[in-house]
């Protein structure tokens, strides 16, 4: 039997454990394919090994269904029973009723506070942060606390020995779909294909392409505590769009 490990030196405490419940949740209440996992420790997470092949032909369609299916899975609340991360940054997912509020606090002001104390946002992009942030009921309209993977990009859609869509490296929580679909545009677009699929299971909100870089400010202030001040222009380029 092959074996996929992953391991980190000295990794936050419960980090591995975090994505190996997120792994297990997706495949326990959804239609998703994810990596089995076969052992976990501190350091340490033990997957089935999936060995990549090509696209199937239908692998876009596939995976815009499938998404569009787990976020039709909803709850009352926004967050999660947990606590968890993206990338090695601690994501907090405290059970919150109002949308506009968890967005604000648990995603845009814990980052970018942490950023501004460490010298890598300005008081002014502080302020503007502040700012937007009392603005989201004017931007975003209401949606429903779905089901997400939470760091959609196309690195963390694997492709199955049959060609098919695998879900790995999730940061599951409940929020604003649109939230996973801002997250495939982030770092290059998925297929058109995707899109359309998506869209005939599930309809979007009038004007959600407008309202994609306004999510993807969170994996941005993420990346700048991550990776450092080359991320900083895209930040301050999301706060001029929304000013």
């Amino acid at each position: 039997m092959s074996v996929f490990v992953k391991y980190m030196d000295s990794p936050p405490s419960n980090f591995f454990q975090c994505e190996s419940d997120g792994l297990a949740y997706l495949s326990q209440v959804s239609n998703v394919r994810t990596p089995e996992v076969y052992a976990c420790g501190q350091s340490y997470l033990a997957l089935e090994y999936i060995p990549a092949k090509q696209h199937a032909p239908n692998f876009w369609e596939l995976l815009g269904r499938q998404l569009a299916r787990v976020h039709e899975l909803a709850r009352d609340q926004y967050g999660f029973i947990n606590d968890n991360y993206c990338g090695r940054t601690l994501q907090i997912n405290t059970w919150t009723d109002d949308s506009y509020a968890f967005f604000a606090e648990y995603r845009l002001l814990s980052l970018a506070e942490a950023a501004f104390d460490r010298r890598l946002l300005a008081v002014g992009d502080l302020q503007a942060i502040e700012s937007l942030c009392l603005r989201l009921s004017n931007i975003v309209p209401y949606q429903p606390a779905s089901l997400l993977h939470g760091d959609l990009w196309s690195g963390n859609v694997h492709v199955s020995e049959d060609g098919l869509p695998v879900f790995i490296d999730p940061a599951v929580y409940f929020s604003w779909p649109e939230i996973d679909i801002a997250m495939t545009r982030l770092f290059g677009s998925f297929d058109q294909r995707f899109y359309d699929a998506y869209t005939e299971v599930r309809s979007l909100e009038q004007g959600w392409e407008g309202r994609l870089d306004l999510y993807n400010l969170y994996p941005l202030l993420n990346h700048l505590l991550l990776f450092g001040q080359s991320y900083l222009p895209k930040v301050r380029d999301v706060l001029a769009k929304y000013a």
